[in-house]
């Protein structure tokens, strides 16, 4: 048949470029360098990085605490000229 692919029991079919598992071609989606991927293993790789960390909300608390200490250190600076 003209145009279709033929693989032997060595190759092997199309494979995510994250993973390495192979990807059926009906599921197959590609990368911005056009490689294929998994639809998971693509999103899990581009938003790994933007989860805040896990101590994340006692961070901001010593953020504040630090600007209101700060603000009250200037304005008792004012208060004293």
């Amino acid at each position: 048949m003209a145009g279709s692919l033929k693989f032997t029991s060595h190759q092997r079919g199309i494979v995510c470029c994250i993973c390495a598992e192979e990807i059926p071609l009906e599921v197959s989606k590609a990368n911005e360098r056009g490689e294929a991927v998994h639809e998971e293993c693509y999103v899990r790789s581009t938003t790994s990085g933007l989860r805040p960390p896990e101590n994340w909300l006692s961070e901001v608390a010593r953020m504040s605490f630090l600007v209101k200490n700060y603000a009250d250190v200037i304005s008792d600076d004012k208060a004293a000229d």
